[in-house]
């Protein structure tokens, strides 16, 4: 378990410069980004896991991105101790949450009635992430 301050900031960062998602195969994960390779560094020593990368954007006077994007069962321990801080993203997380939760575990099939129901749940998280999707604080 994190310190309130540290997650409280990576919850602040989560909301400026992050995306909650469901990615191929219907995997949730979380992709934070910024100039700042140090900051990204840091926040990978604190929370652990997650890949390292970076995008050099074609502009040559623009600096390059680094990313840290985390895979399901990271973006599940950290979305749970982040939650209580999150303000922009807090539909987001319920929403990732309520995904995961559809889950029957290993060896467990999805029945076509939880295939539909996680769809849905993309879908809405999808709209979500939706530039200039509002935010209603």
């Amino acid at each position: 378990m994190k310190s309130e301050a540290e997650a409280s900031y990576m919850a602040g960062f989560v909301d400026g410069e992050g995306c909650i998602t469901v990615g191929t195969g219907l995997q949730l994960c979380l992709i934070i980004g910024t100039t700042n390779k140090a900051v990204m560094m840091s926040l990978k020593d604190i929370w652990g896991g997650g890949s390292l990368h970076k995008r050099q954007d074609k502009r040559t006077w623009c600096k390059p991105v680094f990313y840290l994007v985390w895979g399901i069962n990271d973006t599940l321990r950290i979305l749970t101790e982040i939650q209580p801080y999150l303000k922009v993203k807090r539909k987001h997380c319920a929403v990732a949450l309520q995904f995961q939760g559809t889950l029957r575990g290993t060896g467990h099939p999805l029945t076509p009635a939880d295939k539909k129901v996680r769809l849905t749940l993309q879908a809405k998280l999808k709209g979500l992430n939706r530039r200039g999707a509002e935010y209603e604080g």
